[in-house]
């Protein structure tokens, strides 16, 4: 049975799956279960379902279901308000809880309008259940605030008065999607309380901040000290750490004899009130290895052993947050069985601290596996989208490749049936990328033929959430693949496994395909039966992973796509893009001038080769063009009046910024002009044809202001023979 696009259609076998599961759970017959099924199979849609029956039934009263994101962005709506619109459907209760900041931009909550007390009782209200049945919607955040752990024995945090966690707690929590990310507690980067800077204009009052200030300083008086390890990029500069046996014995030697109270007491985590120094100092005791905390700064990448930058040297931390009394807990996540190696289920009961089960659902779908196609010629390289955001002598060159990707997408998206296209990229990718498409989609309307509606294109990153359905429908290309930073596995995954570095390097690399297989089922092309023309296409710009070849099949790239997405070298020279961009800028000025496009007026351009015998002839084209530029209608002939090496140096603005110089064609190259003036041929129907009888007949007479030998050989693109003689005397009397 496949699953419908319906969100409110009851699939009966998944619905007695979940209420088994539910009922398992809840008697305590089964520990915490983690529900395995592919994306877009209905996982959350059959789970609310099931639950609703259960409320209703009387089987449960207070549920707290949580999502990765509890607000909407970009327009589109937000799991947790997804899911609330279902749960009404099903005539649930709900109430969506927001964070401090989410609720003071709310209308109405602001802490200037309502004060400290009325704001901290609009706060603390969301918390309070109604009568009855109800749900209960958070964000994966509050995981740490509602059940964390405190770093101080016996004394609870102020968050556990609230009353999801009182007396009357709920009776299940449902963790929609991995919550690692939210239960991995990372110190701020600078400028924080423990960073250089704020150390060294402060005298150090705590135990632990005395010691970091000259390990700090230990640092700076030896940049190439060989404890010291380079970790990744972070745009010019290079990021380097100190951390492992070498910090960690350097920390507990300086903090020997230190009152582990004062510890407690004094040195606070600065976004989480619940955790204090004993917490980082147990870690420390316990693995001495760890490379979970340590100091952290970045240099200039041409100089990393010389000098560093003294703002980022900072003290840094990843903790996991340790959880306590959680009441029966179902976890939804796709692939819950991918990260073990070895026992079963060890990633999640570390991450939640009990015993935990994989339960995969038994889903049928229209196949088991995404269709994917290799499209090379989509790829965007990181380094060069950050040299299109700098100014400097490869910006131009980055620009153009980037237009070129961009147009190549365009293209995929309007030849399909569906002209809506995902585009999966890094987050620093987006802005860039979104420019390009703005400079493209101008272009193609000024130039271009007139479309009914522009194509529908929208980016999103990679880690930006799991669980969308917002997509539903889209075709995706993956421009760049997932990618996380060094620093990833080196430290942040310490917070899971502190001293199995492999077993890190390998959790991180499931983190990435797993992210990919994500991103890929935004377009729910499981949803549509093989075969069906209407079903999304995914291309990737990559190799498909070799670890994901049982959730991958390569398909061949239809011939419509094949030419869309380009052939040959990934990007066509800079000289040759130069040449046609330019030359489709200057054939537009021209066309709306002279009603056509003389080949003459182009080599006047410095546009294409000029003959020896035409020498003459062309310096006296260019005089006339030159003269009929009379007004602004015309902003690149205008701009080659002034400056007559205008077209020849490239196009400085307007289009895109191309700095090289041009490389000049032969008049007789059809294909090159075919090629650069096809957009505009199309739309205005002209065609390349020879001058005809008017402009013979002016030869003989003598009308034209220059002697034509061989009128026969000066081409026109124009609708006729006659508008082309018609269009060369204009250019030459």
């Amino acid at each position: 049975m496949r699953i419908s696009g319906d969100t409110n259609l009851k699939n009966d076998a998944l619905d007695s799956q979940f209420r088994k599961i539910f009922l398992e759970v809840l008697s305590g017959a089964a520990p915490t279960s983690v529900v395995v099924a592919p994306p877009g199979s209905g996982k959350s849609t059959q789970a609310r379902i099931a639950l609703a029956g259960l409320l209703q039934e009387g089987h449960l009263q207070r549920v707290i279901w949580m999502t990765h994101s509890t607000i909407d962005r970009d327009g589109a709506p937000s799991l947790a308000a997804e899911a609330a619109r279902h749960l009404t459907e099903l005539h649930i209760p709900v109430g969506i809880i927001l964070g401090r900041e989410a609720l003071g931009k709310t209308a109405g909550a602001d802490r200037r309008t309502l004060g400290a007390d009325g704001f901290r009782e609009r706060y603390e209200a969301q918390f309070r259940w109604p009568p009855g049945p109800s749900v209960k919607l958070l964000s994966h955040a509050h995981l740490r605030v509602l059940y964390g752990r405190d770093g101080q024995p016996g004394t609870p945090p102020p968050w556990r008065r609230a009353p999801l966690t009182g007396p009357a707690a709920a009776q299940l929590l449902i963790i929609d999607e991995d919550p690692t990310s939210s239960l991995i507690e990372s110190s701020p980067p600078p400028p924080s309380p423990l960073s250089y800077l704020r150390l060294r204009a402060r005298p150090p009052a705590t135990p632990l901040a005395r010691v970091l200030l000259p390990l700090m300083s230990q640092v700076l008086a030896h940049p190439a000290d060989p404890r010291f390890r380079r970790i990744g990029r972070a745009g010019p500069n290079v990021r380097c750490s100190w951390s492992g046996a070498s910090f960690n014995r350097a920390v507990l030697e300086a903090l020997a004899g230190e009152s582990l109270d004062r510890l407690v007491m004094r040195d606070r985590f600065p976004h989480h009130p619940g955790w204090s120094a004993a917490r980082l100092m147990s870690i420390l005791l316990e693995h001495p290895g760890t490379s979970s905390v340590g100091l952290s700064w970045q240099a200039p990448l041409r100089a990393p052993d010389r000098c560093l930058t003294e703002a980022t040297l900072t003290f840094r931390s990843d903790l996991l947050c340790a959880l306590t009394d959680l009441p029966p807990t179902v976890l939804l996540d796709a692939y819950g069985d991918r990260y073990d190696t070895g026992d079963s289920c060890s990633y999640y009961r570390g991450l939640l601290g009990r015993e935990v089960r994989v339960v995969p659902l038994a889903v049928s779908t229209a196949r088991p596996r995404l269709e994917v196609s290799h499209a090379p010629h989509l790829r965007i390289d990181r380094a060069a989208v950050d040299r299109a955001l700098r100014s400097g002598p490869g910006q131009a060159r980055a620009l153009l490749r980037l237009d070129t990707v961009t147009r190549r997408i365009v293209a995929f998206t309007e030849t399909q049936d569906t002209a809506r296209t995902l585009v999966l990229c890094y987050k620093n990718m987006i802005p860039a990328l979104e420019a390009s498409l703005g400079r493209v989609l101008e272009e193609r309307q000024r130039t271009g033929p007139l479309a009914a509606a522009p194509p529908e294109i929208s980016f999103q990153h990679y880690f930006a959430g799991r669980g969308k359905n917002a997509h539903t429908g889209k075709h995706v290309v993956a421009v760049t693949e997932p990618h996380q930073p060094r620093q990833y596995a080196e430290h942040t995954l310490a917070a899971l496994y502190p001293a199995d570095p492999e077993r890190r390097r390998d959790l991180a690399r499931r983190h990435r395909d797993v992210e990919l297989l994500q991103a890929l089922h935004r377009s729910r092309q499981l949803n549509h039966a093989p075969g069906n023309c209407g079903a999304p296409r995914i291309l990737l710009s990559f190799p498909p992973p070799e670890g994901l070849t049982r959730d991958l099949g390569t398909v061949n790239l239809t011939p419509a796509e094949a030419r869309s997405v380009g052939r040959g070298r990934p990007f066509p020279s800079n000289r040759t893009l130069a040449w046609e961009r330019a030359l489709l800028a200057a054939a537009t000025d021209l066309s709306e001038l002279l009603n056509g496009i003389p080949v003459l007026a182009l080599m006047a351009l410095g546009l294409l080769e000029v003959p020896d015998s035409y020498q003459r002839l062309v310096e006296h084209a260019g005089r006339r063009l030159s003269g009929k530029i009379r007004t602004d209608r015309y902003p690149h002939l205008s701009r080659w009046k002034v400056n007559r090496a205008y077209f020849r140096s490239g196009l400085s603005d307007s289009l895109s910024a191309v700095g090289t110089a041009l490389r000049p064609r032969r008049s007789d190259d059809r294909a090159m002009l075919e090629r650069g003036l096809t957009e505009l041929l199309r739309q205005r129907g002209y065609s390349y044809v020879q001058p005809g009888g008017p402009f013979r007949q002016a030869c003989r007479q003598g009308q034209l202001g220059v002697t034509v030998t061989r009128p026969s050989r000066l081409r026109v693109w124009a609708r006729d023979e006659v508008q082309a003689g018609e269009i060369l005397v204009r250019l030459l009397t």
